[in-house]
């Protein structure tokens, strides 16, 4: 670990060094004080929605029949369950006519025993439930990191897609500025695009509560940042 930490370094200063000696700019985003930045990140929230609901759809394609085969025990013990508490609840709701008459002794004897049937059941049909969940969890906690792990690539090739297609966060508050600033083809223009296309697809890629925040939090630093301004 401490290699790799060394060899990102190594690489960033590289960079860093690469990008002075060609005088790469900064890139001006003075925009961003006025920009409403709502509006200019709807576009990317609709898409981040469109692209969860198309992950859901295609993730529970893809996983169902596992998930149903892993609990499907569980259920089948579930309603085993379910059928004991309504027999005991049905058993223990049945009212004699006259249960203190001499006649009605045996009856009362009967239902006393099999009121104890039934809990035993019922008591036997929870332990049941117990066990086979515990079987199958570790089943179960399998297909739930596939599900993760593939959820959150599908939804990154979906992102990158989308910022491929035009869908973008940083080019929207500086295009204008930044066409003008660096000559259309130079490399610095297209490493930019490069970025912006690469932190799009990321961001998508997490999702519209991410981006929610994003604008929350952008809202409330630009408020706190330029309110000494305003002053």
């Amino acid at each position: 670990m401490k290699r790799i930490h060394g060899l990102v370094l190594v690489v960033a200063a590289l960079a860093a060094i690469i990008a002075a000696a060609n005088e790469y700019g900064a890139i001006n985003f003075d925009g961003l004080k006025s920009a409403n930045a709502g509006a200019f990140l709807l576009g990317a929230l609709f898409t981040a929605l469109v692209i969860e609901r198309a992950v859901e759809v295609v993730v529970n394609n893809r996983f169902a029949v596992k998930e149903f085969k892993a609990t499907q025990s569980i259920n089948t013990a579930r309603q085993a369950v379910t059928i004991a508490e309504g027999a005991l609840k049905h058993e223990a709701e049945l009212r004699f006519a006259d249960a203190s008459s001499p006649s009605a002794a045996p009856l009362v004897t009967q239902k006393a025993g099999v009121m104890v049937d039934l809990r035993e059941n019922l008591k036997d049909a929870r332990t049941e439930l117990n066990r086979t969940k515990s079987n199958a969890r570790p089943e179960i906690e399998v297909i739930r990191h596939q599900k993760q792990t593939f959820a959150a690539t599908f939804a990154t090739v979906l992102g990158a897609l989308a910022a491929i297609a035009g869908v973008r966060i940083l080019g929207q508050f500086v295009e204008g500025e930044i066409v003008e600033q660096f000559a259309v083809g130079s490399f610095q223009l297209n490493l930019f695009f490069f970025a912006d296309i690469v932190l799009t697809a990321l961001l998508l890629a997490g999702g519209a509560d991410g981006i929610h925040e994003l604008t929350k939090d952008f809202y409330g630093k630009r408020k706190d940042v330029l309110a000494p301004q305003n002053a």
